[in-house]
């Protein structure tokens, strides 16, 4: 007997939990796309606390609602539930749309379940039904991008980029193909391109003489030769050779003594006089 009195009195008491008077507060009217919706849910639990684990996730509700917040505070002996949903999608007419029901916990030893039901809010259309005397305007064209300009620029930029840095490098002497003001001798050693088995004729001999004259700042003779080396003593190291050229072609030019001088040998001390000269300038800069 006692048995089935307790079942009697569980029985009731289960009932009396679904059956708590859950109040639910919200606008029911006066919504559209994009709108929030704003409900609140008062639960007397005067023994008992929400298991918070129960309560639905922040986020995507449906296809068409999503949860925004949830708050749970106390108030007055009762559990007030703060929920901020936002409506999403759109309707052709205005209708009668329902939230979902929640079902949430309580915790302790007989924890029970509290359903809050669904609540039905009017959704109203963004656009009438149907529009009259209206044509869709049509589909916009493809985006074509300019691409030629964009192109055309970066080309002119890198050329000037180019052009600078190649200018910059001719300043500096770094183009050994391009001296920046090159001195005679070097003048000289680009203009012979003649191979070793080659003479040098006469008049390409006066030209290695005022190549000389120049760098020295004055006209060399044989005995005033010395001051080819004073003026330019970078050519110190050139000294045997450019004595030797210079005695035999005074010799073959005035002395009427014929000395034949390979261009092989002169190009080779030459290249050498060459790049001390260029060495020396940009030193001296």
């Amino acid at each position: 007997m006692m048995r089935w009195l307790f079942f009697v009195l569980l029985f009731f008491c289960q009932l009396a939990w679904a059956n708590l008077p859950v109040k639910v507060s919200m606008r029911d009217s006066g919504y559209t796309l994009g709108d929030t919706l704003h409900m609140r849910v008062e639960v007397p639990l005067p023994n008992a606390q929400i298991d918070m684990e129960s309560l639905p996730l922040e986020g995507r509700a449906a296809s068409w609602l999503d949860l925004q917040t949830l708050k749970v505070s106390e108030q007055h002996g009762k559990t007030v539930l703060d929920l901020t949903w936002q409506l999403f999608g759109t309707v052709e007419f205005t209708q009668p749309i329902k939230l979902p029901e929640i079902a949430i916990k309580t915790v302790g030893k007989n924890p029970q379940t509290i359903q809050i039901p669904a609540q039905t809010f009017y959704y109203s259309a963004v656009l009438p039904r149907t529009i009259e005397n209206e044509q869709p305007r049509p589909n916009l064209p493809p985006l074509h991008l300019d691409e030629v300009t964009p192109k055309t620029w970066a080309i002119i930029f890198a050329a000037l980029a180019l052009l600078t840095g190649l200018t910059w490098a001719w300043v500096l002497d770094k183009l050994p193909i391009l001296p920046f003001q090159p001195g005679p001798l070097t003048r000289l050693s680009r203009q012979f391109k003649l191979e070793n088995a080659q003479v040098l004729s006469q008049q390409e001999l006066q030209q290695v003489h005022h190549a000389l004259n120049l760098a020295a700042g004055q006209s060399l003779y044989p005995q005033t030769l010395g001051k080819l080396f004073e003026t330019a003593p970078y050519l110190q190291s050139e000294q045997v050779k450019i004595r030797d050229f210079f005695a035999a072609s005074w010799q073959g030019t005035y002395s009427g003594i014929t000395r034949n001088i390979s261009a092989g040998s002169v190009q080779d001390w030459l290249k050498r006089a060459a790049l001390a000269e260029r060495m020396a300038r940009k030193t001296k800069r």
